[in-house]
C-alpha cells in the first residue's frame, strides 16, 4: 500500500527539496507534491505542483486550510494517486 504526500512551502527551497527527496526514497510513498504559498521565484521547490502567486499570498502566505485545499484539488486530478494522502 502506498501513500502520497503534500507539503506546504514558503521560501524554504533547500529544506523542502531534501524532505521531498527523502520521502521519494521511501518505497511506501508514491506522489510527492509541494504546494507553494507565495515563495520568491528563487525559493521554489523543484517538486512544486501548484502555486498561488497572487499579491496577497506573496505578502502574507497561504492559510493552512487554503493551501491544502489547493493541493488536494491537484491530487484528486492525478491518475496514479494512492488510496491515502
Amino acid at each position: 500500500m502506498k501513500y502520497d504526500a503534500l507539503i506546504l512551502n514558503r521560501n524554504l527551497k533547500a529544506v523542502t527539496n531534501k524532505l521531498c527527496h527523502d520521502l521519494k526514497s521511501n518505497p511506501w510513498v508514491g506522489l510527492v507534491g509541494v504546494i507553494d504559498a507565495g515563495s520568491r521565484s528563487e525559493e521554489l521547490s523543484e517538486f512544486t505542483v501548484i502555486r498561488d502567486d497572487s499579491i496577497e499570498v506573496e505578502e502574507h502566505g497561504l492559510r493552512l486550510n487554503r493551501g491544502f485545499n489547493l493541493g488536494i484539488s491537484w491530487w484528486g486530478q492525478q491518475e496514479k494517486a494512492a488510496d491515502f494522502l
